[in-house]
């Protein structure tokens, strides 16, 4: 039997002057069975960093085509994509 996801909720409180974001954001994030904790608070970590209000989880792990942190404009086209930890080198081309 495969083991289920564990979810972890957090609260952030983001100030970047030169962007002039000031938020408070509320997440949950789900924890793939084979990640780690590390890696899954780097995933966190580029999230403050990277934080716009398109800017949402991949699946990572779970589905190979999608990155662990992407922004996509209203028409559904990547303006991001946040890979996290060492990519192969096919999946940077």
């Amino acid at each position: 039997m495969a083991q289920p996801s564990t979810t972890y909720k957090f609260e952030l409180n983001l100030t970047h002057l030169d962007r002039s974001v000031y938020e408070s954001v509320k997440q949950t994030i789900a924890r793939h069975p084979s990640e780690t904790e590390e890696r899954m608070t780097v995933r966190l970590l580029a999230y403050a960093l990277f934080y716009n209000e398109q800017l949402a989880f991949g699946r990572g792990l779970s589905d190979v085509d999608e990155p662990a942190l992407w922004e996509k404009s209203l028409d559904d086209r990547v303006l991001h994509w946040i890979e996290v930890g060492q990519p192969d080198a096919d999946r940077l081309t």
